[in-house]
């Protein structure tokens, strides 16, 4: 289809973006001189921002009819704010530019994601090939941007998130603007299943995301203490995303063989065996072994989890729905996860942190269970088709 190359390619660059970012950017911060404390601060300002700005710019989109405009702006803005971070080091300053950067940064992914499931899924069955040149785009970044700090200098983080949050911009003037929501396709449509269990599933993707938390403030840092060099942080990083293009492309069919619920759960299932791996292991062979959890844990949970949004929102809502999603799970999830890293990390270690993970993902499987349950008990008040799973 003529929309997958423009769609793939912002996919591409938009986590490029993050293959520089969330490999480096704490190695970054360690060495203008932020401890620990400070690190998991500054790292959660992004997701505690994308906690609401995806909100608004779904609610903005949804209401305007105008997301096309919305996601270039966004992005327009987004490569401005990148270029303030030359000018800062300090804690206060690097935290109000991650401030204004996130706002505008996160602002666009939801949007793109409704696009990409009304313009080339067509009912999802192209979302899972579509959204992986985004995982493409993280392996690039994220494998090569090492072995260039190693050479250049940290400074090259900096210069990486600005040059990518450009090229974003310029993709995003070729996206389709098909799929935008008409104000006449009544916005506010009723919702076809209790909205009980709309929290309990968002409850739970908060739950499975803020269990990732010591894992994207300390990894990089946990590695370097094991004397691993930035090529090889990156690399680690690069295989638990290579996991994950492989179940992207594979997702979809395994959610028609096992279920979208089953999947579902399979994840969460994951991720509490991921962290209970990392907190006992230190050998390099084993720690990639673990990493390859990321296929179930990010992979399959974000496909699932995106279908049964796109299943629990009408039309006419679901951008404020897929932006709700980001918001809430991405957003307030891994601030959560990231803050509540940063408070207990004097008094449990990284490893410790892992363990508390581990905890968290169970949690949030006892939440997508409650979901699906009172979804069922309350389908029969509702005219609306069976759900998917």
């Amino acid at each position: 289809m003529a929309h997958r190359a423009p769609l793939g390619l912002f996919y591409f660059l938009f986590f490029a973006t993050l293959g520089v970012y969330l490999p480096y950017f704490t190695l970054y911060l360690e060495r203008l001189g932020f401890n620990p404390f400070e690190i998991a601060v500054a790292v959660a300002i992004l997701p505690l921002v994308k906690a609401t700005a995806p909100i608004l710019w779904g609610i903005a989109a949804d209401r305007s009819g105008r997301r096309w405009e919305l996601t270039v702006l966004s992005c327009a803005f987004g490569a401005a704010a990148a270029t303030l971070f030359l000018g800062v080091e300090g804690f206060v300053g690097i935290c109000l530019v991650l401030a204004v950067y996130s706002f505008f940064h996160s602002g666009s992914l939801p949007l793109v994601e409704a696009t990409t499931l009304e313009t080339v899924a067509r009912g999802t069955s192209g979302y899972g090939g579509t959204r992986v040149w985004g995982s493409i785009g993280f392996i690039v970044l994220a494998s090569s941007w090492g072995w260039l700090l190693d050479r250049a200098g940290m400074h090259w983080v900096v210069y990486g998130l600005i040059g990518l949050s450009v090229l974003k911009l310029v993709s995003a003037l070729a996206l389709p603007r098909a799929g935008e929501v008409r104000r006449d396709l009544e916005p506010r449509q009723a919702l076809s299943v209790p909205r009980v269990a709309i929290v309990l599933f968002f409850a739970g993707t908060m739950l499975q995301q803020a269990s990732h938390g010591p894992y994207y403030a300390y990894f990089s840092l946990h590695l370097e203490d094991l004397g691993w060099t930035r090529t090889a942080i990156g690399c680690a990083w690069v295989v638990g995303v290579l996991s994950e293009v492989l179940m992207m492309v594979s997702a979809e069919r395994i959610i028609r063989r096992w279920g979208l619920q089953a999947l579902l759960l399979l994840t969460y299932a994951a991720a509490a065996l991921r962290w209970v791996l990392l907190s006992q292991l230190s050998a390099p062979a084993a720690l990639l072994l673990a990493q390859t959890l990321h296929a179930l844990t990010f992979g399959a949970f974000h496909v699932s989890a995106v279908r049964r949004t796109q299943h629990l929102f009408p039309a006419g809502r679901r951008g404020l729905g897929l932006s709700l999603y980001s918001a809430l799970t991405y957003g307030a999830g891994s601030a959560v996860g990231i803050f509540g890293s940063g408070f207990l990390y004097a008094s449990l270690g990284v490893r410790g942190l892992f363990v508390v993970g581990a905890v968290t993902a169970i949690a949030g499987m006892v939440l997508q269970v409650a979901s699906a349950l009172v979804e069922r008990r309350g389908r029969a008040g509702f005219d609306a088709p069976r759900a998917v799973g």
